[in-house]
C-alpha cells in the first residue's frame, strides 16, 4: 500500500481545507499544528470573532401600556452548529510549515524539522522518503515505506507541538494507493505524556479500522467513533488514489477533539465532552478524566494486522 502526505505545523492559526466553512489556501501542501493558551481563534471554535463597541442608545418616549400577550409555547432548542475549520493563515506565521519542496527527492525530509522514527520500537527498516513523482500541489510529497519486521513502522516526527499552548490544531493531506479495509492502521500519532510511562509512550492515534477513519488511545484501547455499525457509518471511509485533507483540534484542558475531512465535520469524529451513543460515549466512559498532554506530532504508517505494506 502506498501513502503520500504533505504537511506543515502551525503556532497561531490554521489554513482550512475549504468546503465546510473554510477558505481555500494558495498552497495546500500543508499540515498545521496550533496551540493557544487562550483556546485558539474565535474562542476555540475556529471562527473569527469581531468585537465592536455598541452604539449609544437614542432617547425614546415612554411607551403606552399595552395588553399583556398570552404566553406562547417555548421554541425547541436549536441544534448545536457543526464546527467549522479555522480560517486561512499564512505559512510564515506558523511554528512549522513544510511542503517538502526544498527537500531532495529520494532523501529523507529536512532533518532540522523532522526526525524519522517510530513510537516505542523502531528498527530502522521503515523509510520516509521525499517523493518527486507524486504530489498534491507543487512537485513533492513524503512517501512512507514500512519494513516487514515487528518494529518496521515509520513516522516523521516533530517536537514543536510541545512548546505550544493547550489547544492544538493539525492539518495534512494524504493519498493512499489502495484502501485500508478493516485492518487497524495509524496515519498520525501524538505522544500523550499524561499517560506515558518510562520506556513506553502512550499515543493518541488517528488512523483507520473497520473501514472508517478513527481516533484511538493506546493506553486504554478507546476508539472514536465506537466501532459499531452505527459508529462506523458516522465516520469517513478513506478512498484510494485521492488526496484527502484532514484537520483536527485537540483541547487538552477540556479533553475534547474536533475533526474535519475535506472541510466537513463527520459526526463520528467529534468528542465534545457530552456522551453520544456510538460516537464518544465509550470514549468518555473508559477514561472520564482524560486530559492529554501532547508532546510531539508524527505522520506516517503503522499497521497492527501483520501485513507488509509499502506506504
Amino acid at each position: 500500500m502506498k501513502h503520500w502526505t504533505h504537511l506543515a505545523t502551525a503556532c497561531l492559526a490554521l489554513a482550512a481545507c475549504g468546503g465546510g466553512g473554510g477558505t481555500e489556501s494558495p498552497n495546500w501542501n500543508l499540515d498545521a499544528l496550533e496551540g493557544s493558551a487562550l483556546g485558539g481563534p474565535g474562542g476555540g471554535t475556529g471562527s473569527p470573532v469581531v468585537v465592536a463597541p455598541s452604539p449609544s442608545p437614542s432617547p425614546s418616549p415612554s411607551p403606552s401600556p399595552s395588553p399583556t400577550p398570552s404566553p406562547s409555547p417555548s421554541p425547541a432548542p436549536a441544534p448545536s452548529p457543526t464546527p467549522s475549520p479555522p480560517p486561512v493563515t499564512a505559512c510564515s506565521t506558523l511554528a512549522l510549515c513544510d511542503d517538502f519542496e526544498s527537500a531532495t527527492a529520494g532523501a529523507a525530509p529536512d532533518a532540522t524539522r523532522w526526525s524519522v522514527t517510530g513510537p516505542n520500537c523502531f528498527s530502522g527498516a521503515g523509510k520516509a522518503i521525499v517523493d518527486g513523482a507524486v504530489a498534491h500541489d507543487g512537485s513533492k510529497s513524503v512517501r512512507f515505506e514500512p519494513g516487514g519486521d515487528y518494529c518496521g513502522h515509520v513516522f516523521i516526527r516533530t517536537p514543536v507541538i510541545d512548546t505550544l499552548g493547550a489547544v492544538r490544531y493539525g492539518r495534512f493531506w494524504l493519498r493512499l494507493a489502495q484502501g485500508v479495509g478493516d485492518t487497524q492502521v495509524t496515519l498520525a500519532s501524538l505522544t500523550d505524556a499524561s499517560q506515558s510511562m518510562p520506556g513506553q509512550s502512550a499515543e493518541l492515534r488517528l488512523g483507520s479500522q473497520s473501514g472508517t477513519l478513527m481516533w484511538g488511545r493506546s493506553a486504554d484501547g478507546a476508539s472514536l467513533p465506537s466501532l459499531s455499525p452505527t459508529g462506523i457509518g458516522l465516520g469517513f471511509a478513506l478512498p484510494a488514489l485521492t488526496w484527502v485533507c484532514i484537520e483536527f483540534r485537540v483541547d487538552q484542558d477540556g479533553g475534547t477533539i474536533q475533526t474535519w475531512v475535506n472541510g466537513n465535520a463527520p459526526a463520528g469524529l467529534q468528542a465534545d465532552g457530552t456522551p453520544t451513543a456510538d460516537v464518544d460515549q465509550s470514549w468518555i466512559a473508559q477514561n472520564p478524566a482524560w486530559r492529554p498532554r501532547l508532546s510531539d506530532f508524527k505522520l506516517g504508517w503503522e499497521a497492527y494486522g501483520g501485513a507488509t505494506k509499502t506506504v
